[in-house]
């Protein structure tokens, strides 16, 4: 119940916030970041891993030289998580979602361009912080906002970043919720019972949206 309530309020001081940054001539971004896991993996290690490598990339000096370029405000990130055990089980896939308020939008070229120069850094973070280093389809995606409405089904880009608890997996994958509604459903399912008390013995206390200038 806490949850739907926080989350509505946040989805709406998001919204806000997009639309008078985009009204006063600004754009903003939506920052992908992810890393290669498998079921073997444990989410406690996963987490710690993915959190250093993301501390190095965003303190690379390249990194900041790409955002400065994208004329880089500030921006709202949003830690997720979902779990493969119905689609090709590859276990627990933490990833970080970065809304990004942007000075201009970029022409799609120039995209790219920081695309492929921000992949470069984010799969060199990975593999200082012991991860094994992604791929180029699947490590980092970068698009404009515009993008929101094909890459959020129901709710458009404020609520990818702010309600988790009602999303439900794509492909295969089954958010932290899944697996509870899974229990609720089915008593006997103790693979989504035991999955989701890992998730919530991780998460607790973290803090899944935060707004960095």
């Amino acid at each position: 119940m806490c949850a739907a309530k926080i989350a509505e309020r946040r989805r709406l001081e998001l919204q806000s916030a997009m639309s008078q940054h985009q009204a006063s001539g600004g754009s903003v971004q939506l920052l992908t970041l992810t890393t290669p896991h498998t079921r073997f993996d444990k989410l406690e290690d996963l987490m710690a891993k993915q959190a250093e490598a993301v501390q190095s990339f965003l303190r690379d000096k390249t990194v900041k030289k790409v955002f400065a370029e994208m004329g880089y405000i500030g921006q709202v990130r949003a830690l997720e998580v979902t779990h493969g055990r119905k689609g090709t089980n590859n276990g627990w896939h933490p990833h970080f979602h970065f809304l990004q308020f942007v000075e201009f939008a970029p022409h799609p070229m120039q995209l790219d361009d920081w695309k492929l120069r921000l992949f470069v850094r984010w799969a060199s973070c990975c593999k200082k912080a012991g991860l094994s280093a992604p791929t180029m389809q699947h490590g980092l995606d970068i698009r404009d906002g515009s993008y929101a409405e094909k890459y959020v089904s129901k709710w458009g880009l404020e609520d990818e970043m702010t309600k988790a608890h009602i999303k439900k997996g794509r492909a295969g994958g089954e958010t932290p919720f899944d697996l509870l509604r899974s229990c609720l459903v089915d008593a006997e399912d103790r693979q989504a019972a035991f999955l989701f008390k890992e998730f919530a013995a991780n998460f607790k206390g973290k803090r899944l949206r935060s707004i960095e200038p």
